[in-house]
C-alpha cells in the first residue's frame, strides 16, 4: 500500500515565539508586541526563522496572520479610581 504524506492536518502550538526556531505552515505562537499578547498563525509555504510576527502593531503578513488578537488592558491602565 502506498504512503501518502498529507502534511499537517491541524495547528501546532509552538508556545512563545523565538527568533531561533524554524516555523512552518500552521504553527501557532504567542508573541507580545507593544504590550499586547496575541496568538499568530504561520501562513508562509516555506519554513523560516527570524521572521517576527509583528512590529509596532503591524503584522508581518508575508509570514504571519492573527489567530487571536489581544487587546490593551483598559482596566489596568485606568488605575485604582
Amino acid at each position: 500500500m502506498a504512503t501518502i504524506d498529507l502534511g499537517k492536518l491541524g495547528f501546532v502550538n509552538k508556545g512563545t515565539y523565538s527568533s531561533s526556531t524554524s516555523y512552518e505552515k500552521n504553527d501557532l505562537v504567542q508573541y507580545t508586541d507593544s504590550g499586547i499578547l496575541s496568538t499568530y498563525l504561520y501562513i508562509n509555504a516555506l519554513a523560516a526563522t527570524g521572521q517576527t510576527p509583528s512590529t509596532s502593531g503591524t503584522v508581518n503578513g508575508t509570514y504571519w496572520a492573527y489567530f487571536a488578537k489581544g487587546v490593551a488592558d483598559a482596566v489596568a491602565s485606568a488605575g485604582n479610581n
